[in-house]
């Protein structure tokens, strides 16, 4: 499930034009909806970076993380 999820992000990001895309797995009775933790996959141009089931917080740190090191890397 988890590579249908990560191709399916990759699909977008071509089609769309995107610099990157946050892929949630919805497909998990403990991650998503109605509950406390996630299970996303980072993808962006350079590959992707599968986070662990964790709190949604923590899930937000990451990303905001991933956000500012490709900005940096763009020079943005």
């Amino acid at each position: 499930e988890t590579e249908r999820v990560i191709e399916s992000a990759r699909e977008k990001c071509l089609a769309k034009g995107l610099d990157m895309v946050v892929a949630n797995d919805v497909s998990r009775l403990d991650a998503g909806f109605e509950v406390d933790t996630n299970v996303v996959c980072l993808v962006d141009s350079q590959g992707v970076e599968e986070l662990p089931l964790m709190p949604k917080a923590d899930v937000a740190e990451r990303i905001v993380q991933w956000i500012e090191r490709f900005r940096s890397v763009r020079g943005r």
